[in-house]
């Protein structure tokens, strides 16, 4: 896994980057493989209530890419906050792939069963 983290408007410290790629390798419990992760860290100063950070997180997995992007007042609850709607978002994705299989496999199932493509030409004497 290729985790890249920018800081627009800061100066990211060792510590906010240990941090984040703690945060980041929790969502390896999913079971994906996860190819490429991008980080932007954005400060916006002009606020009436201080610093307000904003993390945008783009990650790359076989045949799917998830984006998302959250704001908080601290880099702490930003970070948490992203991480959260990224769990959220791998068991949306899980759920789908379960759904398909199962839909998949129901159908392979009946087609066994039924086997329709031996009904034509088939002429029933109902007597």
């Amino acid at each position: 896994m290729a985790l890249h983290i920018d800081g627009v408007n800061l100066q990211l410290t060792e510590a906010m980057k240990v941090y984040a790629e703690e945060k980041v390798r929790h969502l390896e419990k999913f079971g994906q493989t996860l190819l490429d992760v991008h980080m932007e860290v954005h400060v916006d100063r002009h606020h009436h209530h201080g610093d307000v950070f904003t993390i945008g997180i783009q990650v790359k997995i076989p045949k799917s890419t998830l984006n998302t992007s959250e704001s908080a007042e601290t880099f702490h609850m930003a970070v948490d906050a992203v991480i959260h709607e990224l769990e959220h978002q791998f068991e949306k994705l899980k759920g789908r792939r379960e759904g398909r299989l199962r839909r998949i496999s129901k159908s392979r199932r009946l087609m066994k069963v039924f086997q329709p493509w031996k009904w034509r030409g088939r002429e029933d004497n109902l007597e």
